[in-house]
């Protein structure tokens, strides 16, 4: 029988090369994980690596879509907004589901990712936060650079908090957010 994305083995091994990714990120850079590592640490073949990624990269690309495919980051991002709660929302998804993406927005991510990141956050402020939270803007350039101030902040924030060990409760970081931009 040969291995389907819906097979209970290759989904056993996708999430053993994941934590594997996580242990790894624990310790060293992304730039320093090599496929090798990732094999050694999940206890998984280079070919089994092989039948589900291309490479690092496409690892964390595909654990990225997933997490955005299962309405883990967008949608509840999305649904969240008339919440005052939006962004302690996030920083808990980040914690229960989002353990790889926490690591590669901390010191040991890659600035690259940390980038597309960074794009995606500056989007989403774009498309809806700027506009829900009647935050005012006279012009689309001023808007964008409103959504880049909002993004570059809460990512750094979150960075921060990542880098710290996540210590500090979601709760408190919300009201730091609220206090910056909504007050």
């Amino acid at each position: 029988m040969s291995e389907t994305p819906t097979d209970a083995r290759f989904l056993k091994t996708k999430q053993k090369i994941i934590t594997g990714m996580i242990t790894l990120l624990q310790h060293k850079s992304f730039d320093d994980v090599t496929v090798k590592d990732i094999c050694d640490v999940s206890h998984v073949s280079r070919s089994a690596f092989y039948l589900h990624y291309e490479d690092k990269y496409d690892l964390v690309n595909q654990y990225q879509h997933e997490l955005m495919k299962s309405g883990s980051l967008l949608i509840t991002f999305q649904n969240q907004l008339a919440q005052d709660d939006l962004f302690a929302t996030l920083l808990q998804l980040l914690t229960n589901e989002g353990q790889l993406l926490a690591l590669l927005i901390g010191k040991n991510g890659a600035a690259d990712i940390q980038t597309q990141i960074k794009q995606t956050m500056t989007e989403a402020a774009k498309s809806f936060v700027i506009d829900h939270f009647k935050i005012p803007y006279s012009s689309a350039s001023e808007k964008q650079y409103l959504a880049v101030a909002l993004s570059n902040a809460i990512f750094g924030l979150i960075q921060e908090w990542v880098d710290a060990g996540q210590k500090a409760s979601p709760e408190m970081l919300n009201q730091v957010v609220k206090n910056l931009f909504l007050s």
